[in-house]
């Protein structure tokens, strides 16, 4: 066992072995010294010959901290596979360390999570190709390391981890875009880089210093700040990003007795879009749902089709008109108490309350009437029940008032209308006088 880069104690890491190589090559790469072959042989003693071993083959070597560019996967999410270069892609394992010319690759609603022996962390969505420090004219063999987005999005999180090494840089390379990102003064750079369907670049900048270089031209990207890349052209100039939307409901640490309750947050007019996630971890590191969904009148909200039980967390980003995303949201924790769908309405009915009669099928009232709209829901629980009344409605006249119930799980109804009339008029007393005759 050994200690990773925030010096807890952790086990050992494990990698595929490549052609051509030995334990000798394999601990003066990561260990810094060939002679410190025998602390991976003691953790391998299934190998009899340390200069002969097998392609493909997984084995497990001290975990470190070091400068050397390599990344271990610390979470995956449905289907992910890596490459470690030359062996073809296989699927991925958490632990698996990647180093130069390797790749990794995510599929539909699929995310990974790696953290470089440095601290700095990568994140992958769903759809997405990443290669670490690719050899080419593409990527320097700069001491930095280099991330290559050969599709799909990656958010970067870099912070010095130990004192004794040097504040992360990340090179991150988007087609003929280049971006650098490091750590300024404020803290940690925070760096989300996306390749554009038309073949541009898109980079968010949430904290430290970036720049950005494409087509001869090279911007400064401060933090809060964006910029679009065309697939040839320069870099547009930096405009901000939109702030985190205010998520609505459900509140944080709610549980919900349903698979598929709505998410609703407050909504921002500048907002073309919005990409809403929920994921098994507050970083999306482990994906398990992404939508993206246009902006507009009521859009402010979303159903899932069916979570999984257990403890989740949600989270939804502004994308602007420019195709930039603005910050997330944090990532509020949502409990699933159940696999089961819900789709029936709860039950409730309008009433009055107070003094009332009815006359020939019209309901009168008096002037205290009050309304009442009991719900209940046996599934989920009443979120809402809102009955639809004037300012006026104990004023003499008619009236006509609706309502609307809804559960937890986001399930409506409407209820029909409730018709009746405040009377406030005193009935009239009339007295008269009857003679009557009296025959003797």
């Amino acid at each position: 066992r050994g200690r990773d880069v925030t010096g807890v104690q952790t086990c050992a890491l494990p990698i595929s072995v490549r052609p051509g190589e030995t334990l000798r090559g394999i601990a003066a790469q990561f260990l810094g010294s060939s002679e410190r072959w025998p602390e991976i042989h003691r953790l391998n003693t299934f190998i009899s010959d340390p200069d002969r071993i097998a392609p493909g083959q997984r084995i497990r070597i001290p975990s470190v901290a070091s400068s050397f560019p390599a990344a271990r996967l610390n979470r995956l999410s449905r289907q992910v596979e890596d490459q470690p270069s030359p062996i073809p892609w296989q699927n991925a394992q958490v632990g698996d360390v990647l180093v130069e010319r390797d790749g990794v690759r995510t599929r539909q609603k699929a995310s990974a999570e790696m953290q470089f022996l440095d601290g700095a962390r990568l994140t992958l969505t769903e759809d997405s190709l990443v290669f670490l420090h690719r050899s080419g004219t593409t990527l320097r063999g700069t001491p930095k390391k280099s991330i290559e987005i050969v599709q799909g999005q990656a958010d970067l999180d870099a912070r010095t981890a130990l004192a004794s090494l040097p504040a992360p840089e990340v090179e991150i390379v988007l087609g003929n875009t280049k971006a650098t990102s490091r750590p300024d003064a404020a803290g940690a750079a925070r760096t989300r880089a996306r390749k554009a369907e038309e073949g541009g670049a898109k980079l968010m900048a949430y904290g430290g210093a970036s720049e950005v270089e494409a087509g001869g031209t090279k911007v400064q990207v401060p933090h809060g700040m964006g910029t679009s890349v065309a697939a040839q052209g320069p870099p547009s100039p930096p405009e901000p990003l939109l702030p985190a939307p205010v998520l609505a409901d459900p509140a944080p640490g709610a549980e919900r007795a349903c698979a598929d309750p709505p998410l609703s947050w407050q909504a921002l007019p500048q907002a073309a879009s919005y990409v809403v996630e929920v994921c098994r971890d507050p970083g999306c590191g482990a994906l398990v749902e992404r939508q993206v969904l246009p902006a507009g009148e009521g859009s402010a909200q979303w159903r899932p089709t069916a979570l999984p039980e257990g403890e989740l967390y949600w989270r939804v980003t502004a994308r602007s008109r420019s195709g930039l995303d603005g910050y997330p949201s944090e990532a509020v924790r949502l409990a699933i108490a159940t696999d089961r769908l819900d789709h029936e309405p709860p039950v409730a009915q309008l009433a009055l309350s107070g003094r009332q009669f009815v006359v020939n099928g019209k309901t009168f009232a008096a002037p205290g009437i009050a309304l009442e709209l009991p719900a209940q829901d046996a599934g989920c629980g009443i979120l809402r029940a809102s009955p639809e009344i004037d300012a006026a409605i104990a004023a003499p006249g008619d009236h006509r008032v609706t309502g609307s119930a809804m559960d937890l799980c986001g399930n409506r109804v409407q209820l029909p209308p409730l018709v009746f009339t405040v009377d406030a008029e005193a009935p009239a007393v009339r007295s008269e006088l009857v003679a009557r005759s009296i025959l003797g």
